[in-house]
């Protein structure tokens, strides 16, 4: 956790993630009793097996599935406070769903993200495009920037939607696997981006499944096992050998030294 509260932005207490049925039938429970906290300008990663709940946690911080009990607090305020709006111009969300969004450039989609503070015409001002330049600028994409989405590649698409977010210029950047499309060169490019991001003061919360590729680039780790959710920094959960318990029965383990997953162990 962070030693000092008043730089934390983002903070769960006693969370609680599933989903939610109908009147009368029992809630689906996933993980209980989470505690975590995201300081201002950091980098943290989100770490786990696949269908641990990953993307239910960062959807439900983000408001778009309810938590079944306890508080999410951003910027010590409920994020059930929060209006619509508000709550759109304090964090901005990437996901890996798909999206019907072949009708748009990259530049069209890209200037969505200044929805929250464009007029109810939405008019775009001469600062809503310098942002929105200098979000396709840092992800690569300027000269791509007229052609429409349904012509350029998956990574390419997936760098368009970040670059949205980045146009949405919030404090808080929740990215669902932004990597997943990608090559290698562009997943390091991507994981360099949003290392500056947070250098520059956003906090950043992203899952993946290259720990390999992060650990040594995050300020923090979210690691989900069986039991729960561990928060803590890379380096100490090397040396408590945490990673270990996200393979159990598994001949995959972590090796200290190299600081990745290795067979036969």
């Amino acid at each position: 956790m962070e030693k000092e509260a008043g730089n934390i932005l983002l903070k769960t207490v006693g969370l609680e993630i599933g989903f939610k049925k109908a009147s009368g039938r029992k809630n689906i429970s996933l993980i209980k009793d989470i505690s975590l906290a995201a300081g201002r300008g950091k980098l943290i990663a989100l770490i786990g097996r696949n269908g641990s709940g990953k993307s239910t946690l960062l959807r439900t911080l983000m408001r778009l599935q309810p938590q079944l009990s306890g508080t999410i607090l951003l910027a010590n305020r409920d994020i059930e406070n929060y209006t619509r709006r508000d709550f759109a111009m304090q964090t901005a969300f990437v996901s890996t769903e798909a999206l019907s969004t072949g009708n748009l450039s990259v530049y069209e989609l890209v200037s969505l993200g200044r929805f929250p503070y464009t007029n109810w015409i939405g008019k775009v001002r001469r600062e809503d495009r310098e942002l929105i330049d200098s979000s396709l600028e840092k992800v690569g994409l300027t000269d791509l920037r007229d052609k429409m989405l349904a012509e350029v590649s998956d990574g390419e698409r997936q760098r368009a939607m970040i670059a949205r977010a980045l146009a949405q210029d919030t404090e808080l950047l929740i990215l669902d696997e932004p990597t997943a499309f990608l090559d290698l060169p562009n997943k390091y490019e991507v994981i360099r981006l949003l290392k500056d991001l947070a250098a520059q003061g956003k906090t950043v919360i992203f899952s993946t499944h290259d720990l390999n590729m992060v650990i040594d680039q995050v300020d923090k780790l979210w690691l989900m096992t069986e039991t729960g959710i561990i928060d803590d920094s890379p380096e100490a959960l090397i040396e408590n050998n945490a990673f270990n318990s996200l393979f159990p029965g598994s001949t995959l383990s972590f090796d200290k030294g190299r600081k990745q997953f290795v067979t036969g162990m």
